[in-house]
C-alpha cells in the first residue's frame, strides 16, 4: 500500500497543517475557486495535456484489474493530488512566489516535482517538469482548486486509458 501513493494519505494530514501554519489561512481559503463553473472547465482543459503528456512518456504504463490497482487509484485520485499539489503548488509555488518571486518557485517546484518522481531518462525528467508547470499554471492563473482538480483527473484519466 504504501509503495502505491499510501504515503501520500500518511503525509496529507501533515502537509494540511503545515500549509495552513505557513500560509495562515484556512484551507478552505487556500484551496477556494475564483468561479467554481470556469476553474472547473479550465482543469478539465489542464488536465487534457497532462494525460498526454504521461501516456506518450510512459506508453506502457497499464494498470492491473486487481486490489492493489484499486487502492493504487483511491490514493491516486484522493491523497497524491491533494498532498503534492498543496506542497508544491500551494507552499513552494504560490508562497514561495510570493515570497521569493514566481518565476524562480515555478522552477524549484517543478524541478523538485520531476526529481521526487524518480525519473528514468531526461525524457521523463521533461515530462514531470512540464506537467508540473502546467499545474503551477492553473493555480497560478485560477486557483488551487483548479490544480488540484486537473491533478485528480488526469490521474484518474491515466487509470482509463
Amino acid at each position: 500500500i504504501i509503495q502505491y501513493g499510501g504515503t501520500h494519505a500518511v503525509l496529507v494530514p501533515i502537509i494540511i497543517v503545515h500549509t495552513i501554519r505557513v500560509m495562515r489561512q484556512p484551507l478552505y481559503i487556500i484551496s477556494k475557486p475564483k468561479h467554481i463553473v470556469y476553474d472547473s472547465y479550465m482543469a478539465v482543459l489542464a488536465a487534457i495535456p497532462i494525460s498526454i503528456i504521461i501516456r506518450f512518456t510512459f506508453p506502457d504504463m497499464q494498470a492491473m484489474p486487481n486490489i492493489t490497482s484499486v487502492i493504487a487509484f483511491i490514493f491516486a485520485i484522493t491523497a497524491v493530488p491533494l498532498s503534492e499539489e498543496l506542497f508544491f503548488r500551494g507552499i513552494v509555488f504560490l508562497y514561495g512566489g510570493y515570497k521569493y518571486g514566481y518565476a524562480v518557485s515555478w522552477f524549484f517546484a517543478s524541478f523538485i516535482f520531476a526529481s521526487i518522481h524518480l525519473p528514468q531518462t531526461p525524457l521523463e525528467f521533461a515530462a514531470y517538469f512540464a506537467c508540473s508547470s502546467i499545474l503551477c499554471f492553473t493555480a497560478y492563473t485560477f486557483s488551487l482548486y483548479t490544480s488540484i482538480c486537473a491533478h485528480v483527473l488526469s490521474n484518474g484519466i491515466l487509470f482509463f486509458i
